[in-house]
């Protein structure tokens, strides 16, 4: 076998190119906003949380646990202000056993008004921050709050700002509602987002025609048909005036009419450690659009009717024979049994490796989570890979690693005393006296690792679990390209490692970015997962049944009805490649992410 071929072998995303940005910051402590009258508000979490944020420019991972810590809101959530009179808010907070360490938010400011320092990707990382400004428009306006702290993260609370004065400023569209081809029978939903004094109001057409009833900012169609197709427009109207959106063209294909439903992707049988969350989850197509009935040793289990079935804490007696019947009014189809086995064992994520081709002065940065200190392998890889075949190989890559904004160790050309370190996690060695990076250091927590250099070129990240046992791991990793088409797609690949299987929350992340400032997003991605070269998992639209399983991990919310992806699955150990491509050949920005479901 040639080393290219080994490489492969191990790395079987290697050869699809694949450019990766994200950067995990970690969110510090409390935002406080007064009024100029004095008002005081504070903000209350629930949840602990090890967890990643946005900066400006890229995005990261979350984490987090549930916690038991309340936070109390006083006196008021409203605050009054008059158009060209300056306002300074600052919140506050009252509460035991902590205070938040930072603060995710969401909803708009009045124009004119901004958060100091800035928000950055939705969370504010100033322990001290305050919101300040002359507003300049009218209106109501809504954020949200959410307090993250050590002992816990609290719910969302919300604070009103009510602006008075001043002319009313006509709507414009900051997201535009984008085509979609589906089969018959899919449900499709429209979204804009508009910006302008409110109320806004809104009214959906089709081919120029008012559709009734269609007077929100999404509209949907539960279950689109060939004769629903054509030019879907939406009219945004305020005191001012009013604009329209542009034209977003719905293809509807027949696909042979009514047809009974068929399973193109089977569960997967699961060894589970005791106590431990089990997914199934099953692909089946159809039209109409089929139910799901999932059973147990050949016995329906009530209310399991989505086509993931999550059984958590599973014990000896969730061992047994699993199967999901699929039908709709055309037929029914029913999948393989399963096995689902119950016992002692553990897992983990074990690695994660993603490939770019790196401009000159461009910067990589892959960012990951540990549930505490854990001694952590960082490669980067450029020269060594031309002794694998890749040609244009980086000449000379450096590895930094930073704790927020702070850097806490670097290198520039590995140590030779690190092979032992590669042999004990599987990563192949490189070439004695090559300018590639490589370095171990005890992580805890949140941290970037960040590849710059000289040159151009081809470069591999890897993150290893270097450290023994699995009760400190890593518990999420994530990255962020533009999709294009072929093989020009966003691809990460990851390894679950130990006797038993893991269960993982795996997001292919588009629209939702457009609401955190990211530009030219993905319109509709699509999630596939592969074991070498075998799909065994995939998803297009997101359920909202899987809202509480992000919850619970720290993952930030999906708006209802959007395009983003998402899927849950109990995977054996293995290696694995996350990709994530357009619907319809759609190019843009894409995120994905990997969090380990406890």
């Amino acid at each position: 076998m040639t080393p290219l071929a080994r490489l492969y072998r191990r790395l079987p995303w290697l050869h699809l190119p694949a450019g990766i940005l994200i950067a995990l910051l970690q969110r510090t402590p409390v935002l406080k906003v007064t009024a100029a009258a004095a008002d005081r508000v504070a903000i209350s979490p629930v949840g602990q949380l090890l967890r990643a944020a946005f900066t400006a420019a890229t995005l990261g991972a979350m984490h987090s646990r549930a916690g038991a810590t309340t936070f109390v809101i006083s006196p008021s959530r409203n605050i009054n202000g008059t158009v060209g009179t300056p306002i300074d808010v600052v919140f506050t907070y009252t509460g035991t056993p902590s205070p938040p360490q930072f603060f995710n938010v969401n909803g708009a400011l009045p124009p004119g008004l901004a958060f100091n320092p800035a928000l950055t990707f939705g969370a504010v990382r100033s322990g001290t921050p305050t919101i300040s400004g002359t507003p300049t428009q009218a209106g109501t306006f809504t954020i949200r709050v959410q307090g993250v702290g050590l002992a816990g993260q609290g719910p969302q609370e919300t604070i009103t700002f009510t602006i008075t004065g001043g002319a009313a400023v006509a709507p414009t569209i900051s997201t535009q509602p984008q085509s979609q081809t589906v089969l018959a029978g899919t449900s499709v939903t429209f979204t804009v987002a508009a910006n302008g004094s409110p109320p806004l109001t809104y009214q959906w057409r089709r081919n120029g025609t008012a559709i009734a009833g269609a007077t929100a900012a999404t509209f949907t169609l539960p279950s689109a048909q060939v004769a629903d197709a054509g030019a879907y427009t939406v009219v945004v109207t305020n005191a001012a005036s009013s604009v329209t959106s542009a034209a977003a063209n719905l293809v509807v294909n027949a696909g042979g009419g009514v047809g009974s439903p068929a399973i193109s992707l089977q569960p997967l049988p699961v060894a589970a450690a005791n106590g431990s969350t089990v997914a199934l989850t099953v692909v089946a197509t159809g039209t109409p659009v089929p139910t799901y009935q999932w059973r147990k040793d050949g016995v329906n289990i009530a209310g399991a009717t989505s086509a993931t079935l999550i059984l958590p804490g599973v014990t000896a007696g969730s061992a047994g024979s699993y199967s999901v019947v699929v039908a709709n009014n055309a037929g029914t189809a029913t999948s393989n049994s399963v096995a689902v086995t119950v016992g002692a064992g553990t897992s983990r994520l074990a690695n994660l490796s993603v490939r770019a081709n790196l401009a000159a002065a461009q910067a990589l940065i892959v960012g990951f989570t540990t549930n505490g200190t854990k001694n952590v392998l960082l490669r980067g890889i450029g020269p060594t890979l031309g002794a694998f075949g890749v040609s244009g190989a980086y000449p000379d890559p450096r590895l930094e690693v930073y704790d927020g904004s702070t850097k806490v160790t670097e290198n520039d050309d590995w140590n030779a005393t690190l092979a032992p370190v590669f042999s004990s996690v599987g990563a192949f060695g490189l070439t004695v006296g090559a300018k590639d990076a490589a370095l171990q250091a005890p992580i805890s927590g949140a941290r970037t690792a960040q590849l710059s250099g000289t040159g151009s070129g081809v470069v591999l990240v890897e993150v290893y679990d270097s450290g023994t046992g699995t009760a400190v791991r890593l518990v999420n990793v994530s990255a962020r390209n533009f999709v294009g088409t072929g093989d020009n797609i966003l691809i990460a690949g990851f390894v679950v490692d130990g006797s038993v299987g893991k269960t993982l929350l795996i997001r292919a992340i588009g629209p939702r970015l457009a609401d955190l400032g990211v530009q030219g997003v993905l319109a509709d991605p699509k999630l596939e997962i592969y074991s070498g070269a075998t799909k065994i998992a995939e998803n297009d639209n997101w359920s909202a049944t899987l809202a509480l399983t992000a919850q619970s991990v720290g993952a930030f919310p999906l708006n209802a009805g959007s395009g983003d992806a998402a899927l849950l699955v109990t995977l054996p150990p293995g290696a694995y490649s996350a990709q994530v491509s357009g619907f319809a050949a759609g190019t843009g920005e894409a995120l994905v992410e990997v969090y380990e479901v406890p």
